[in-house]
């Protein structure tokens, strides 16, 4: 099914991949004709997995483009955590009437 999703909504993917469909894309539910003549489960799964490797491939290429975080740089990095905001509300005593 997803492969006869794939080749009767390519129009919707970007880089003719399967795992990269553009956001906003409205796609077709194929027939049965349509979901029979995308070939065996075989042909299926060899066309599934040829997707996710380009799938990888593109996903790294991105993941390598990305620019490197400053490590130096935030309060995570000097080894120190700490809350913005501090609670200066007294505790209220049990049994005391909020008002």
């Amino acid at each position: 099914m997803l492969v006869a999703l794939f080749k009767s909504n390519q129009s919707a993917f970007d880089g003719a991949n399967m795992n990269r469909l553009r956001s906003g894309a409205i796609i077709t539910i194929p027939n049965a004709v349509g979901v029979v003549g995308c070939g065996s489960a075989a042909e299926a799964t060899q066309v599934v997995r040829v997707q996710a490797a380009d799938w990888r491939a593109y996903r790294d290429r991105v993941a390598g483009a990305a620019p490197m975080a400053d490590e130096a740089a935030g309060r995570a990095a000097g080894g120190q955590i700490g809350t913005a905001v501090e609670d200066r509300t007294p505790a209220v005593r049990p049994g005391s009437a909020i008002s």
